[in-house]
């Protein structure tokens, strides 16, 4: 990578030099443009720079937020789920007993309706 890097600076320094000293313009046109591009290419490259410092800052304002959340949100967060399923415990047992004395009876008139439909079967079989 680094000899890619240094062929690829020493060609455009070569192919540069070659254009400047064969161009068709004279020297203040030429160090004119090279100053221009001097310029530009400065501001565009701290342009640059700044936005990448703007990101990181981002970043790093993000990266904040995120372990603010893990440390003060999340546990918070978690402790209110317990809670909540403490309580609920309580109300599904509730519930879970309440079902089983409404099965209990239920069970108990089946019981009941099944002895006075037998009673007079019973009745019939023993005259």
């Amino acid at each position: 990578m680094f000899t890619f890097m240094l062929g690829a600076i020493g060609g455009a320094l070569f192919s540069g030099s070659y254009v400047l000293l064969n161009t068709p313009r004279t020297g203040k046109e030429n160090q004119r443009f090279v100053k221009e591009f001097y310029y530009t290419t400065k501001d565009n490259v701290e342009d640059v720079s700044d936005k990448t410092a703007n990101v990181q800052d981002a970043l790093h304002n993000l990266n904040q937020e995120v372990n603010k959340l893990q440390l003060d949100f999340v546990p918070d967060i978690m402790h209110d789920v317990h809670n909540f399923q403490t309580e609920a415990e309580v109300y599904k047992r509730r519930i879970n007993d309440g079902i089983q004395e409404i099965n209990t009876e239920v069970d108990l008139l089946k019981n009941r309706i099944q002895a006075k439909t037998d009673l007079p079967e019973k009745m019939e079989n023993n005259q």
